[in-house]
């Protein structure tokens, strides 16, 4: 045999085990290199925060799971490499096992750690918990989170996503009985919202009268370009006194105030999202309301210079205060001299029927005064009485004078400290033919005396107060009546109502919602719910702290905002609003998708963007082609079950840095080493 034919098997199974020898050390480089890759990226993630939920059970054990939101991340495929951790197979039963479904292929169809792109405004976790052998143990979750996230609320669902167990924001612990493997949903929803802006100045008047109606303009733009409300604080005192109804971001808005007593007042205004963020307050208006004297009283009855005139004649005139809403009283100046006395003080009404003698000149002026202290003196009339029967008369003789008649129960009894009450004495009243009340007197019971027949008094204070109206009439005789006021405290309004319920639904299912406000003051609470879709409905009065209990469908698809107030009978509470989809799904901040007969399918978008409806179009697998500005072209490209969304015609998502990507010099690297090792193990067989 040819001596080249001859084979060394020692020399070759030496040559065999060098080469494996090599090939082993060059795969674990590779592998260490992937894991470097894998793990280093793991150091770059730019974590907003995450959560660590822990699940306990008598005789199983624990287990944990993590879930959050990462600048860099996909919300898959594919797999966030260093962000996603695989769930660890179970150990030996009895055991709890807990893990992430992710939508992704095996093995990244259950995570330990499922960490998705943000920051966001919706987002969904399927989280499942299995106790293994069997069912019927309680489990307890405790979470923590190692930052604040962006949401408003972290909801834990049941497993349709509809029924919110607990709001994971508010409390950190649930617990429930395991039937074996239990599903859940964690849904994340709302806000990275940010307040609106701080309003602008209100811009109108800066001087004016009380009593007339001014109106203000102002503005404010909100960064995710929500409605806005806004709050006006006529009074300068930090509470607001009107909240208008929502308008477009940006959008001029126009309210008018008027004030009802003279003074300086800081108008100010802050803003109010759809989502109840609120702004600052404006920088405050300064206007000054200025008070009017009264009218000069004109036109008498009878005329001035009148003869022949009936001494049966009332004496009238014409008064009146353009600043509306003032009070007016007269004092009354009668006689036979060119400068008559003083014979009525502070009457309300405008006219007079004094006792007049035949044949007789006499002369009368009136003053009008207001409620602010100005005053007004009219000029000095007369009028000559004819020869007709005598009507004076001074109540002695045959015809004693009767006492007068005082009447305050036209008043107000109760009211607030620092506001105004009305005293009304012009139920009072003379019994004489030919007398009259001459003058009111008011003691208010705290040391204040005022006079007049109707006025205005604020107590500083609350407590009982005794009033006691005194009059005097013509003769000088007088007469009481007492009343008492009651003064109570400020009221506290209920606090603003708390709603929880289904977030998401469909059309013509019923679901049921619970309400619930506090009030300070332990007052009955009734609550008014506003569905979103044009029905309403109010509750009964009920007693302090009770959960009122609603239920309501909605018969066409969308997106339904119920807004809920709370009133004592006094106050009205601020609203707060609950967000739900009947047969809808929110796409980012681009808008929502619509199934119109809820058949599954998704059949229109509302574009956020152009504030209406446009067409979607099915690109299979659960996938829509959205056109978000309505110009007949699709712009993006939606996949329902991963819930990415990517421009259309593009694979990446847009919400993706695509740091699953492998790098190029990783590939080159990669490459370097296979050709390096396949050298080397051509080499070494050769040698």
């Amino acid at each position: 045999m040819n001596s080249r034919f001859k084979i060394d098997k020692g020399g070759f199974r030496k040559e065999l085990r060098f080469t494996t020898i090599v090939l082993i050390i060059f795969i674990l480089l590779l592998m260490s290199f992937s894991m470097l890759f894998i793990n280093g990226s793991k150091a770059d993630e730019d974590t907003l925060w995450e959560a660590t939920i822990l699940f306990t059970a008598a005789e199983y054990g624990s287990d944990n799971v993590i879930f959050g939101e990462d600048a860099t991340a996909h919300d898959g495929p594919p797999t966030d490499l260093g962000l996603d951790a695989l769930n660890p197979p179970p150990s030996t039963p009895p055991i709890i096992d807990a893990w992430f479904d992710a939508g992704l292929d095996t093995p990244y169809n259950k995570l330990r750690e499922d960490i998705k792109y943000g920051p966001d405004s919706y987002k969904v976790w399927n989280l499942y918990v299995k106790t293994d052998p069997s069912a019927g143990y309680t489990v307890d979750m405790t979470w923590s989170y190692d930052t604040t996230s962006e949401y408003a609320t972290i909801g834990l669902y049941d497993d349709t996503g509809t029924t919110l167990l607990v709001n994971m924001l508010a409390t950190d612990t649930y617990s429930f009985v395991s039937t074996g493997t239990d599903h859940f949903q964690i849904i994340c929803e709302g806000d990275s919202n940010g307040p609106p802006d701080i309003p602008t100045i209100p811009s109108g008047e800066t001087e004016g009268y009380h009593g007339t109606s001014y109106t203000f303009h102002t503005s404010a733009l909100d960064p995710e370009d929500d409605d806005i409300k806004y709050g006006w604080d006529w009074n300068g005192d930090g509470t607001v006194d009107k909240w208008t109804d929502f308008y477009f971001s940006g959008v001029t808005v126009y309210a008018a105030n008027t004030w009802v007593a003279p003074g300086n007042y800081n108008i100010k205004v802050k803003a109010k999202d759809e989502h109840g963020a609120e702004s600052g307050w404006s920088t405050p208006l300064t206007v000054n309301m200025l008070n009017r004297a009264p009218n000069k009283p004109s036109n008498p009855t009878p005329g001035n210079k009148s003869s022949d005139v009936d001494t049966n004649v009332i004496l009238t005139w014409a008064g009146g205060d353009l600043d509306e809403g003032d009070l007016l009283n007269y004092d009354v100046y009668f006689g036979v001299s060119v400068s008559p006395p003083k014979v009525v003080s502070r009457q309300s009404g405008t006219s007079f029927n004094p006792a007049l003698a035949g044949i007789t000149t006499y002369y009368w002026k009136v003053v009008s005064f207001d409620d602010y202290g100005a005053s007004t003196v009219g000029p000095i009339w007369s009028f000559t009485t004819s020869p007709g029967s005598d009507t004076s008369g001074d109540g002695d003789g045959e015809n004693p004078n009767q006492l007068p008649v005082a009447d305050a129960s036209n008043s107000d009894i109760s009211g607030l400290p620092g506001v105004s009450l009305t005293f009304d004495g012009s139920l009072s009243r003379d019994l004489d033919t030919d007398g009259y009340i001459k003058n009111w007197s008011w003691d208010f019971g705290d040391g204040t005396v005022r006079y007049g027949e109707i006025i205005k008094h604020a107590y500083a204070n609350s407590g009982n107060y005794n009033v006691i109206l005194t009059v005097t009439d013509n003769l000088d005789d007088t007469d009481t009546d007492s009343l008492s006021v009651v003064i109570g405290t400020e009221n506290n309004p209920p606090s603003t109502p708390e709603i929880t319920g289904n977030r998401k639904g469909k059309r013509n299912n019923v679901y049921s919602y619970t309400v619930m406000s506090v009030d300070m003051d332990n007052d009955d609470v009734r609550y008014s719910l506003d569905w979103g879709d044009g029905s309403t409905e109010e509750s009964d009065f009920l007693p302090n702290g009770t959960l009122y209990r609603a239920t309501h469908s909605w018969a066409s698809a969308g997106v339904f905002t119920i807004v809920v107030t709370a009133t004592d009978g006094l106050t009205v509470t601020d609203s707060t609003r609950l967000v739900v989809l009947i047969d809808a799904q929110y796409v980012d901040d681009l808008g929502y998708l619509i199934d119109k007969d809820g058949d599954g399918i998704y059949d229109s978008f509302y574009s956020n963007a152009t504030r209406g409806e446009t067409n979607v179009l099915g690109e299979g697998n659960e996938k829509y082609l959205i056109d978000s500005n309505d110009d007949g072209e699709c712009d993006y490209s939606y996949d329902q079950i991963l819930g990415t969304l990517s421009t259309y015609g593009e694979k990446e998502p847009l919400n993706s840095t695509s740091p699953n990507q492998i790098p190029v010099i990783f590939v080159l690297v990669a490459i370097v080493l296979i050709i390096i090792g396949i050298v080397a193990t051509f080499i070494i067989i050769k040698i």
